[in-house]
């Protein structure tokens, strides 16, 4: 069977870039080593480590992430508890970081495979497809199947939050759709970071 990649629509993105805040009395030059927590929501594992990864690689000082989970367990702290002067400079004692990075999952419809069947040059499927943009993954006139893959689609929300103020210096949403989930998270991730750099000199998109 041939195996071919066609697209069947242009992809229809939520939103080209990030919306994102910056607190003007907040002192990035001070950040030298920050932390990034588990987002809240589904798949919040990964895209806490996609975020991790891609401030690596643009130059930043992470902690391990298992380090600062330990701590906020050992504290009896949740997310939301995050946001207060005494628990942040708790944390930012006992692990020696700046700031902390929380993030939320706000959006998640993963890719999803249909099985078409191929009926004279014509498609008749079993399944609604759902999805802004179809794939078809192979296409062979003389098959009698084929099978059509929509895009997955994520939204991500961040916010850093200053150890010894406890106040906020930078939040960023976006929406963004993708061939698959984790390929989407990695996409918001960068223009994350490019927003972020324009505050943090620490790091280079």
């Amino acid at each position: 069977m041939k195996r071919s990649v066609i697209i069947l629509s242009f992809f229809l993105f939520s939103c080209v870039s990030p919306q994102v805040a910056v607190n003007k009395n907040a002192d990035f030059s001070k950040v030298k080593r920050v932390a990034v927590l588990t987002f809240n929501g589904p798949e919040g594992t990964a895209a806490a480590d996609i975020l991790t990864t891609t401030l690596l690689k643009h130059g930043a000082d992470v902690i391990e992430r298992q380090q600062i989970d330990s701590v906020i367990k050992e504290l009896n702290l949740s997310q939301s508890g995050m946001i207060n002067i005494e628990n942040t400079r708790k944390i930012g004692q006992l692990l020696s970081i700046d700031a902390i990075i929380l993030g939320t999952v706000t959006n998640l419809k993963p890719s999803t495979k249909y099985l078409m069947q191929n009926n004279s040059n014509s498609f008749n499927s079993l399944n609604e497809i759902k999805g802004k943009n179809i794939y078809i993954q192979n296409f062979d006139p003389t098959s009698s199947t084929t099978i059509l893959e929509t895009t997955a689609e994520v939204g991500l929300s961040v916010r850093m939050v200053d150890i010894e103020t406890g106040s906020i210096m930078w939040s960023a949403y976006m929406n963004w759709e993708g061939l698959d989930t984790t390929t989407t998270m990695q996409t918001i991730s960068e223009y994350f970071i490019k927003s972020l750099s324009q505050s943090w000199k620490a790091i280079v998109a």
